[in-house]
């Protein structure tokens, strides 16, 4: 258990990984996917290759696919001597396939014609000197014999300057069109987990793609790693710090961890285009500043735990800074069951945290009270300091988490805009609450948050109401604004909870703007606001209320201003959701659902506090809409 947490499934057929290639955008992916083979094993689908395909017409900017499609063709590194390995000789190999010739370590000479073979060989020339290129072949597959129990240790190269990569471990041809090189992961011996590519004394500036790193056991052993960024503690990690990791477009499958990085040690590790499977735990654990995380599928991450995760941010004691978590596909957390984690988690010290363009996606009958999509909260048993500084949520889109869609707290001047969070399940959850938890003696107070243009649906199968609303601002602070967001129950009945749009719990001197949303609901009983209190109001009665309780008498959420009516959104109900497609954003995917066409959310937001573009990162108008679509 770990010391800074309180508190999916195979079998999520309606958004399940395949779904992902399920399209005619098939032909346009690239980089070597993942997709269930029809067979079963006891850990769930068998796991085949996708070849290396071809990236025409080029995947929309922002796409999963569009990362991947930029490693397979990103040359090697310019004046890097490069050593060719092909092994057709492991499990999985399809040298034939792929083009590829065994090589031969005693008789081969390192070059394309002629190459070496094995990975333990390659390995011994990448850690021999700065501005290396080991290049594996496609379609074969590769085991290190004898290296203890990290399969493949980047030794501390301390002639690579930070902020630079000199040396990378990853395939050729480049462009080709045969199957990623496999890297197998030794099993367990003599009680040690392996981790297949590893740091151990520090250094830096590798670069790591077109790969896949397949784990070994079925189920996977839950302390394998697929990369584990860590420093010996003998050494002093000021001097030989871990730094300047690029792990790229690989496909990392069946471990306990898929990428463990050191708290409080590393810096520029960048984490793209990958597609995260079948692993036991977390897809990404750890913290570093200068952080990047863009673009990688979480799929089947974990096993029925609160503490699964696909993307697990913790310090320990050193906060950290500039940290990009954006344009994620995240199903099937909890795989086993029912998803009983939540995808996008931090209990972190942190300047500058971009959370943006991810989409979490699980099925409506596979979700239960621990399924939360993005949650950033102190609540943890660590003594140390938690805050969000300059931090923004914007442009996500969670379908189907079992309790909150997004919850933040320790966030001072947090801004929460253009996200989309859609309820199919038949259970009682809430939007967006933030401040989530209150700030403890060491925590940052979390004032002047800013929650704008978002939008909340509860499908027509929800009969549970809402537990605290739809939208919750309240617990501590001043300085809060809530402008033109829309939420929408669709249910008509809602069990022993209520149905009420907001929630503002503190008085209302605490909030610096509360006007131009739109609340609606099939259930007769709904309630526009609950003050957190004993008191729902209808809105004209919260009218009346605000005109005479907000700051010098203005009120919010005036009349013709804000307003109880259907967003007009066209789309059958129930809502079915779309096949989600990796050349696409979400949020395109999304567009033709929940984009407004007229009264009352078209031209009826405020401007002054509007954001600059709306959730596909076109421009808003002058007189901007209510909701995250524009």
């Amino acid at each position: 258990m770990r010391n800074n947490e309180t508190g999916g499934s195979k079998t999520h057929s309606l958004i399940a990984f395949v779904a992902l290639f399920a399209i005619s955008g098939l032909t346009t992916s690239c980089g070597g996917g993942l997709i269930p083979d029809g067979t079963s094993t006891s850990n769930g689908p068998s796991w085949a290759i996708l070849p290396i395909l071809h990236c025409t017409p080029q995947p929309a900017i922002g796409s999963i696919a569009k990362a991947q499609c930029d490693a397979v063709s990103t040359p090697y590194l310019s004046g890097n001597s490069v050593q060719y390995y092909c092994d057709c000789s492991g499990p999985n190999q399809s040298c034939a396939a792929a083009g590829s010739m065994q090589g031969s370590d005693t008789t081969g000479n390192g070059t394309q014609a002629s190459p070496y073979q094995t990975i333990n060989a390659a390995r011994t020339w990448l850690n021999g000197g700065a501005h290396r290129t080991a290049a594996l072949c496609q379609g074969g597959s590769f085991t290190p014999v004898g290296l203890g129990y990290n399969g493949i240790s980047l030794a501390a190269n301390s002639t690579c300057p930070i902020g630079s990569i000199c040396n990378e471990l990853r395939e050729y041809p480049v462009g080709g069109t045969g199957a990623k090189p496999i890297l197998n992961n030794p099993p367990k011996s003599g009680g040690n987990s392996y981790s297949m590519i590893s740091t151990v004394n520090g250094g830096g500036g590798y670069r790591i793609m077109n790969l896949r790193l397949q784990g070994t056991q079925s189920p996977p052993d839950g302390f394998s790693r697929g990369f584990y960024l860590y420093y010996n503690s003998s050494l002093n990690s000021s001097t030989q710090p871990i730094h300047d990791i690029t792990i790229e477009n690989n496909d990392i499958v069946g471990f306990g961890i898929g990428v463990n990085d050191a708290m409080d040690s590393t810096s520029n590790i960048t984490i793209i285009g990958n597609h995260f499977a079948n692993n036991l735990s977390d897809g990404y654990l750890g913290v570093s500043s200068n952080l990047i995380i863009n673009y990688n599928s979480f799929i089947d991450t974990g096993s029925d735990t609160i503490y699964d995760h696909a993307i697990y941010l913790s310090n320990q004691q050193i906060p950290v800074s500039n940290i990009s978590i954006v344009g994620n596909y995240v199903t099937g957390i909890s795989a086993g069951t029912m998803c009983n984690g939540t995808a996008l988690s931090g209990h972190v010290a942190v300047t500058g945290l971009v959370v943006s363009g991810n989409v979490i996606a699980e099925s409506p009958t596979a979700v239960g009270a621990g399924c939360w999509g993005i949650s950033f909260t102190n609540t943890t048993l660590a003594a140390h300091p938690i805050f969000l500084a300059n931090a923004v949520f914007s442009n996500n889109i969670i379908v189907n988490s079992g309790n909150l869609g997004i919850a933040i707290s320790t966030c001072p001047s947090c801004v929460i805009e253009n996200n989309l969070i859609i309820f199919q399940n038949n259970q009682a959850g809430g939007g967006i609450s933030s401040p989530g938890t209150l700030a403890r003696a060491q925590d940052m107070v979390e004032n002047n948050v800013k929650i704008v243009n978002n939008t909340v649906y509860y499908d027509t199968n929800n009969t549970q109401g809402m537990p605290s609303g739809g939208v919750v601002v309240g617990l501590e602070g001043t300085g809060h604004i809530i402008a033109n967001n829309t939420v929408m129950y669709a249910g008509s009945t809602h069990g022993s909870n209520k149905v009420n749009c907001f929630t503002y719990s503190l008085p209302l001197a605490s909030y610096a703007f509360i006007n131009n949303n739109n609340c609606y609901s099939n259930d007769s009983s709904a309630k526009w606001v609950f003050d957190g209190q004993t008191t729902f109001y209808l809105l004209a009665a919260w009218q009346a209320y605000a005109a005479t309780a907000g700051l010098s008498g203005t009120g919010f959420d005036t009349v013709n201003a804000s307003t109880y009516a259907n967003p007009g959104w066209s789309f059958s109900t129930p809502l079915t959701i779309p096949a989600l497609d990796e050349t696409k954003t979400g949020a395109q995917l999304f567009a033709p659902y929940f984009t407004p066409v007229g009264l009352p959310l078209v031209g009826t937001g405020n401007a002054a506090n509007a954001p600059a573009t709306d959730i596909t990162n076109a421009a808003r108008s002058v007189s901007p809409s209510i909701g995250a679509y524009e």
